[in-house]
Formats: C-alpha cells, sequence, structure tokens
C-alpha cells in the first residue's frame, strides 16, 4: 500500500552541454535550395569556362561540391531525422536541374548566340533566388556568432556576390 503512495521519479533531463539539434527542414526546402545552387554554380561556372578559360575539370570539381555541400548543409542531421528526409532532396534536385537545362535547351533559337547568354543570365538569376527563398523557408535557429565567423560569412558572400557578377557581366558583354 505504500508503494502507491510513492511520488515517481522526475523524467530525466538532457545535460546543459548537450548539442541542441535543429528540426529537419521540409524536404521540398531542401530540395530546392539544393537545386538553386546547383543551377547557379553549373551557370556561374560554365561562364568562367567559356568567358575567364577556367579549365573545365576544375569547374566540374567545384559544380560537384557546390552539390555535395550544399545537400549536407540543407537536410537534417539531428538523430532523430529520418533516413529519407536526409537522402531523398538530393536526387530530387538533380532531377529538377537536369529538367531544366533540358528545357532550355529546347527553346525555340536556343543555338543563336544572343540567346543562349540571355538565357544564361536568367538561369543564374533563378538559381540564386531559389536558393535564396528555399533557404528562408526553414531558417536556422539564431546562434551565438563570433566576430571571425561573420567576417568570414560575410567574406564568402561577398566573393560569391562578385562572381556571380562577374559571369552575369560576361555573359551580357557576349550578346
Amino acid at each position: 500500500m505504500t508503494d502507491a503512495l510513492e511520488p515517481s521519479p522526475a523524467p530525466a533531463l538532457p545535460p546543459l552541454n548537450a548539442p541542441a539539434h535543429s528540426p529537419s527542414p521540409p524536404r521540398a526546402a531542401a530540395t530546392f535550395r539544393i537545386f538553386g545552387a546547383l543551377l547557379w554554380a553549373y551557370v556561374v561556372l560554365g561562364e568562367w569556362v567559356i568567358g575567364l578559360a577556367l579549365p573545365e575539370p576544375l569547374a566540374i570539381v567545384l559544380v560537384a561540391s557546390v552539390f555535395g555541400l550544399t545537400w549536407r548543409a540543407s537536410v537534417g542531421r539531428g538523430p532523430g531525422t529520418p533516413l529519407l528526409d536526409k537522402v531523398m532532396p538530393g536526387p530530387f534536385a538533380l532531377s529538377l536541374w537536369v529538367l531544366l537545362l533540358s528545357l532550355s535547351a529546347a527553346l525555340p533559337g536556343s543555338a543563336e548566340p544572343s540567346r543562349i547568354e540571355a538565357v544564361s543570365a536568367s538561369l543564374c538569376c533563378i538559381g540564386a533566388a531559389t536558393f535564396f527563398v528555399a533557404s528562408g523557408w526553414h531558417a536556422p535557429p539564431a546562434r551565438a556568432r563570433t566576430f571571425r565567423h561573420r567576417s568570414v560569412r560575410w567574406l564568402v558572400w561577398g566573393l560569391v556576390g562578385s562572381g556571380t557578377l562577374l559571369a552575369i557581366v560576361s555573359a551580357l558583354s557576349r550578346i
């Protein structure tokens, strides 16, 4: 009879220094973020190959790296994240990328140099816009950032923006 009156033990709380895992982003957001980064990298590095004589094998490695790194950064890494949420955005994004490139290559008059450059500049903007819109669907939780981390982040975004501007100017200068 005394057992029924004893309080049950309190549930165990996680330790204070346990890493906080962000919830996994929606699968569509991860897919479109990967797709946008892949499209952007493909167009920008393609323009660098044509306009700035960047070696093509290096561009292929860089595009594959952007795809892999964005895929890794776009999916949840917490212990409770389902496997499909980690795996499926990559193939879906790659399929969207192939579909869009196939459709843009099938446009009437797509062999004309002026149309190629206009489509290239448009695809670059579509890729960047898709990446940023999809990134806003699932904002990561705010974390304390050091000055060094913020500085490196601003430097990377400055280089990305400058590279994009250079690629678009290079494409439009050939019209």
